[in-house]
């Protein structure tokens, strides 16, 4: 199956995005996601997290691969959360790092818009 469409609506604009995972004593963790990169024909999705910041996270996915990714726009405060398994980790390239920037970009500017400082 494809993703659902409102996910795409949902990342035309700045989101704030969490990985939720677990360990298999069913401990939660979770660690905020740096962007995310879907393709409308396919039922995978690229989540961009900095490793010194995913430390539990990182160490469920690879333990068990669960994981949930939950997506809020703040200025609407819509919402949606996936599920499903992960598939692997891998460097970012050039391309990848210009998007993470970019969706930085628009993050600040969302968050302006409900009294978050661009310098916070």
């Amino acid at each position: 199956s494809s993703l659902p469409p409102a996910l795409f609506d949902l990342l035309g604009a700045g989101v704030i995005m969490y990985a939720g995972t677990r360990s298999a004593a069913m401990e939660p963790d979770s660690v905020i996601a740096c962007g995310l990169r879907a393709e409308r024909s396919s039922n995978e999705v690229t989540l961009f997290i900095a490793v010194a910041l995913a430390g539990g996270a990182l160490a469920h996915l690879r333990d068990n691969g669960q994981v949930a990714i939950t997506i809020t726009d703040p200025t609407t405060n819509r919402a949606m959360q996936l599920k499903g398994l992960w598939l692997g980790e891998r460097r970012t390239t050039e391309d990848d790092r210009a998007f993470v920037e970019a969706y930085r970009e628009q993050l600040a500017a969302q968050l302006a818009l409900v009294g978050v400082p661009r310098s916070i």
